[in-house]
């Protein structure tokens, strides 16, 4: 763990506060971000990694990212949250190659609760005292939460996952070609076979279906900031048509693009 705690990025992508109500709802749809929850009151239930658990007041909840993520509420829920990137080396994500579940943490001390409740109040953050700030408390929770969830690590070393630095990257710079698995295995020297096997390994999926969702973050990214249309989004990011695009995209998000522009404007936790 000595070379993830000397390259762990860190940022805060948006915080918040909600009050929820049985709306909050959603069904197995990935998601790229890790997420932190305290809550406040109410209850809801959270499956992430084929494990369910209870979302209640006293506890901190780290969600972890690029997995599938299921919740609901019977009647009320309050939630002061953020979603955050973790990365390591260039770019990538640290719950790639981390495999973890929800980790519940109780709430030691009121401290670390005002403190969090203040970060989701102020985002975004105005100032770099206050983004430091805020940075440096998360930083704070998730040793606590590495320690309290007992988080496995892989017989991974740097150099297996420094090796596919420059697949990452052109990987993420380009998500909209279609990369054929012999093009990225070139590129770190090993053969079509072992860069699969290796590649799976590391990262938990095969490299097709890392491109796939990187082309899906993309996509999201360009629905919710940018005022470019469907078709055109699609069209850019490589796929037959607006109909593929719009299958490919529930699939992996639980959303249609066209829904997921309707809700964009609102904090979902």
């Amino acid at each position: 763990m000595e070379f993830l705690s000397q390259q762990l990025n860190l940022r805060i992508t948006q915080a918040a506060q909600s009050n929820l109500d049985r709306n909050w709802y959603s069904d197995g749809g990935y998601d790229q971000f890790c997420r932190i929850y305290h809550v406040t009151a109410g209850k809801g239930i959270i499956k992430c990694s084929n494990r369910e658990m209870l979302l209640e007041p006293g506890f901190f909840y780290l969600i972890p990212s690029h997995r599938h993520l299921s919740y609901s509420c019977r009647n009320h829920i309050a939630i002061n949250w953020l979603h955050i990137e973790l990365t390591i080396s260039s770019g990538i994500e640290l719950f790639t190659v981390i495999d973890s579940g929800i980790i519940r943490m109780r709430c030691p001390e009121l401290q670390p609760v005002d403190e969090f409740q203040r970060l989701t109040v102020e985002f975004p953050y105005k100032a770099m005292a206050d983004m430091v700030r805020g940075q440096g408390m998360v930083m704070q929770l998730l040793a606590s939460f590495f320690v309290e969830g007992r988080i496995v690590m892989p017989q991974t070393v740097l150099v297996d996952v420094t090796r596919f630095d420059a697949v990452m990257k052109m990987i993420s710079n380009s998500p909209e070609r279609a990369w054929r698995v012999e093009e990225l295995a070139a590129v770190t020297g090993l053969g079509r076979v072992r860069f699969s096997t290796e590649f799976k390994r590391i990262f938990g999926m095969p490299p097709v279906r890392f491109v796939m969702l990187k082309r899906i973050e993309r996509a999201r990214h360009l629905l919710l900031y940018t005022d470019l249309t469907i078709e055109a989004i699609g069209n850019e990011l490589g796929f037959h048509d607006g109909f593929h695009f719009s299958k490919t995209f529930k699939r992996i998000i639980g959303l249609t693009p066209k829904q997921l522009r309707l809700t964009g404007n609102v904090a979902i936790p």
